[in-house]
């Protein structure tokens, strides 16, 4: 087992779930639903993770008192702790077809995606060198009932047999599988760099190809656009992460986990 602390915020959440039972066996890691159920003083190579977010902070308009990132970053500043803020691709605003990098001029269209980059900024003004910001892309797994986009398709096959679209089928997106991610978060934070990062595949996955391999691993269903709108067709740029650890995702490894979320869709 590496020697490293992992602190993991939000504990309770989707992705630290995945990620946790990941790391368990390579790192020390501690969970908490909130930052302040952590009661150890930060010290050297202690790595926390933020994954919980506060409802109003989803919808409504930046207010410091909503914002963990904000109050992690404070807390930690005089310690030698390192921080791993999510941050999402949002920030950047819709896709329009681009290959989005970290360079990009950031333009967030909603509330969640304005605060995400009020709080990278305030994050990386207190912490500096000692915070990482990870901008995610599409991360999917078995969620069903969970409101994303594998999400809602993977609820409406288990009970009305049927993926509804309200955009194209051939709209792409930049997916990863949590399975990928947490490999990809783990082998990062074990020597954690400074500063701001994509992290997803890599390829542009049409959301008609994911529903549709949701449907031939569940074993019978349907997919149905309702709106002929092409919306947010994006794909991450990862070669500056990629210069750190192994991003190689392949296509078909995004194509086999949907089919394992359709699998296990059954047992939900």
């Amino acid at each position: 087992m590496n020697g490293k602390n992992l602190f993991v915020v939000g504990s309770t959440s989707y992705l630290a779930g995945h990620f946790s039972e990941a790391t368990k066996d390579h790192f020390s890691v501690v969970g908490a639903p909130r930052f302040e159920n952590i009661d150890r003083h930060p010290q050297h190579d202690d790595v926390f993770l933020n994954f919980s977010t506060a409802p109003d902070y989803l919808n409504k308009p930046y207010d410091p008192r909503c914002d963990v990132d904000l109050q992690i970053a404070q807390r930690l500043k005089n310690t030698p702790a390192h921080f791993v803020m999510m941050s999402t691709r949002m920030v950047c605003g819709p896709g329009e077809g681009r290959t989005l990098r970290e360079t990009a001029s950031p333009d967030p269209r909603s509330n969640y995606a304005q605060n995400k980059l009020e709080s990278e900024n305030r994050v990386l003004e207190i912490l500096g060198d000692k915070c990482t910001v990870l901008r995610l892309s599409n991360i999917f797994g078995m969620e069903y009932g969970r409101r994303t986009f594998a999400g809602d398709a993977l609820t409406s096959l288990k009970n009305n047999g049927k993926i509804y679209l309200d955009i194209r089928k051939d709209v792409f997106r930049d997916f990863l599988p949590v399975q990928t991610f947490t490999k990809m978060l783990c082998n990062f934070v074990a020597s954690p760099a400074s500063g701001t990062y994509n992290l997803g595949s890599g390829h542009k996955t049409s959301v008609g190809e994911i529903a549709n391999w949701f449907v031939e691993g569940y074993g019978f269903g349907e997919v149905e656009v309702t709106e002929d709108r092409n919306f947010d067709s994006f794909c991450l740029d990862v070669s500056k992460i990629g210069n750190i650890i192994d991003v190689n995702v392949t296509k078909n490894e995004i194509e086999q986990f949907a089919k394992q979320a359709g699998r296990e869709l059954k047992d939900a």
